[in-house]
């Protein structure tokens, strides 16, 4: 296998202007905020970690429980205009947080949203380009035949975030897709759901759904274990 030279991330004396493009989309559908906090041992959730490759649907609460504590953003701090130094449960190289979360499945209608860290809440793509989501469907299918009912969550990465403070980005964006994997891997056991990473990246139909603001870095399946 050819090695690939990622570059040294570096960052830039002076940070470049970041103007985020924006994607269309429909009026944001709010999720229910998680009620209770699960009493688990970080060590014993981490223990019995396995990944899962039957998956089932996922309630709407429970979803929503397992983006809140992973992806929600906690807190901003001012920077850049438009790029904010952000704060979650997941470490993201400089608090760029590149990274959004596209979603599919049946449990979120006929099309995929995008989730919103700020807001706690999806916003359904408002144009939906056909080709490019039977493309990404069917790679989740092609993956995991066995998990049709399951959640899909593909990450999505705005390059040009982390690049307004880094030179050479791209192994930076690449570990925050792992810290997120790992970090929605922890928090689903938490929550007593099943969950498995994606080995596509989702390109070139997440870039073609998002009008080319996003690339695909990968994702990962989440649903309930069955019985």
């Amino acid at each position: 296998m050819a090695e690939t030279d990622l570059g040294e991330p570096r960052p830039r004396p002076a940070p470049l202007p970041y103007v985020p493009a924006k994607v269309v989309t429909a009026p944001p559908e709010l999720l229910p905020w998680p009620v209770e906090i699960p009493r688990v041992d970080l060590f014993e959730v981490a223990s019995r970690r396995r990944s899962s490759r039957i998956l089932a649907e996922l309630p709407i609460s429970t979803l929503s429980a397992l983006l809140w504590h992973s992806r929600k953003l906690r807190n901003t701090k001012a920077r850049l205009p438009g790029s904010p130094w952000m704060e979650a449960a997941t470490p993201s190289g400089g608090g760029c947080h590149p990274i959004d979360i596209l979603l599919l499945g049946r449990n979120l209608g006929s099309g995929p949203s995008l989730y919103d860290p700020v807001a706690h809440a999806l916003l359904p793509l408002a144009a939906v380009r056909a080709v490019a989501f039977a493309g990404l469907v069917a790679v989740g299918a092609d993956c995991f035949p066995s998990c049709s009912e399951a959640t899909f969550l593909w990450f999505a990465a705005r390059i040009a975030r982390t690049a307004s403070h880094y030179e050479n980005p791209g192994s930076l964006i690449l570990r925050d897709s792992g810290a997120l994997l790992g970090v929605l891997s922890l928090c689903a056991e938490a929550l007593d759901v099943g969950l498995c990473g994606l080995g596509p990246t989702g390109e070139p139909y997440i870039s073609a759904l998002l009008s080319h603001t996003h690339v695909g870095v990968g994702g990962c399946v989440v649903g309930c274990r069955p019985d």
